[in-house]
């Protein structure tokens, strides 16, 4: 099945019909949290990379992980709607922020973090 208009997100529902037309298929999907996968999976405190796409959850999921607990050194996460010249104003990059982590990059779908004490020796310290 092609789930390249795939969503959650009741909004989206919403952009996607007016832009596309009536929605083709539902379907229910069982969901679990964060932390119920890290601990099933036994993940490590300091793990290397944490890439998150959850059709709009986004800032849900990365707010439900226990950060004293799980400590990724590089975030990267969906956010299309990131202006850079706004970035202050957007909750992923402020909650992120507020979680020691600095905006290194950002491509047209994605931002990418790297926790502050940890630049991985290759960052500049301007950007971080």
């Amino acid at each position: 099945t092609d789930h390249t208009n795939s969503t959650l997100d009741k909004l989206a529902i919403k952009r996607f019909t007016k832009r596309l037309g009536a929605v083709t298929k539902k379907e229910k999907v069982e969901t679990t949290t964060l932390q119920k996968i890290f601990e099933r999976e036994r993940v490590s405190k300091n793990f290397e990379l944490l890439k998150i796409d959850a059709e709009g959850h986004d800032l849900k999921i990365i707010q439900g992980l226990n950060f004293s607990k799980y400590c990724p050194r590089v975030i990267c996460v969906e956010s299309r709607f990131l202006n850079l010249n706004k970035k202050n104003n957007h909750p992923i990059f402020k909650f992120l922020k507020s979680k020691k982590y600095s905006l290194i990059a950002k491509t047209p779908w994605d931002a990418i973090f790297v926790y502050k004490k940890d630049n991985l020796g290759w960052i500049p310290k301007q950007l971080i």
